[in-house]
């Protein structure tokens, strides 16, 4: 009997693992500086008791590290580079597991994760520093800006594609992004974008550029070598209104408080209490 036992135990832990269902990487939120948020999707496939136990112990636990050292998934990660990206408010969110078939013995599980992406600032200059960040943006002209994909900043191709593509990758460049059949990386563009250049289409898709008939843009299963995406957004002349008005205390702000903000001040007051002085003695006579 305990020999029996041990059996259906080593075979219970030999089937008890951790599957990948889908890696979604979504990009939103596209800002005038480039920055944009980010929400990353990993869902997980979770077979046998053990590793389900597993898993329920580490649902009040959010540090990425451990989940990834818990499931033993490559893609159980951020698919940006901090490397090139400031990143900010990072958040990681497990779901509770669900859809759980008794008869096979298996659960589905989610790791949510979302954070802002940013270029990384000058300090002295406060220009943003070339290369970093997920868009490189450029106002030139009124009302209309114009992004380009940063490809430094994606992090997509994990260990296990390595071999795979290993005599492709020793001719290609090293902008390759490898993108499995289980991840997706999806861009939300913003309202009155126009793709400008789009290198290499999803699958599903045919884009004619310039066009101003794409909403988002999915890639899965895919290498893309020398990838380019640009594509503009011009706002309303009403956006350009309200930004100059809110951007106002700003810069008065920013003013008061720059090298020159004490002369500034002192100047201010001096035409103040000079126009009520002449004031006064306007009345005087």
């Amino acid at each position: 009997m305990k020999k029996l036992l041990a059996l259906l135990l080593i075979v219970a832990l030999v089937f008890s693992e951790f599957r990948l269902e889908k890696a979604e990487v979504v990009v939103n939120n596209i800002n005038k500086d480039g920055s944009a948020k980010v929400t990353e999707y990993i869902k997980i496939i979770v077979t046998g008791q053990y590793e389900q136990e597993k898993y329920k112990a580490g649902i009040n636990n959010n540090d990425l590290a451990n989940w990834a050292e818990l499931t033993g998934l490559t893609d159980v990660r951020m698919h940006l580079s901090s490397a090139n990206a400031d990143i900010k408010g990072f958040t990681l969110r497990p779901q509770t597991l669900k859809k759980c078939d008794p008869f096979q013995d298996l659960c589905h599980g989610e790791i949510i994760m979302s954070y802002e992406v940013y270029p990384y600032y000058n300090k002295t200059t406060k220009e943003p520093i070339k290369g970093t960040g997920l868009f490189t943006v450029d106002s030139y002209k009124p009302r209309t800006t114009r992004y380009a994909l940063n490809t430094d900043t994606l992090k997509f191709s994990g260990p296990q594609q390595m071999p795979k593509i290993e005599s492709l990758l020793t001719t290609a460049s090293e902008n390759v992004i490898v993108i499995d059949k289980y991840v997706y990386f999806t861009i939300l563009f913003p309202p009155n974008t126009v793709i400008l250049d789009l290198s290499q289409e999803p699958e599903d898709i045919t884009v004619t550029t310039p066009t101003a008939a794409i909403t988002q843009l999915s890639w899965t299963n895919a290498i893309l070598g020398q990838f380019t995406l640009i594509f503009e957004v011009e706002d309303s002349l009403d956006t350009e209104v309200v930004d100059f008005f809110t951007k106002i205390p700003k810069k008065v702000q920013e003013i008061m408080l720059g090298d020159q903000g004490i002369a500034t001040i002192a100047i201010v007051l001096i035409l103040l209490i000079s126009y009520v002085y002449l004031k006064s003695m306007e009345k005087k006579k």
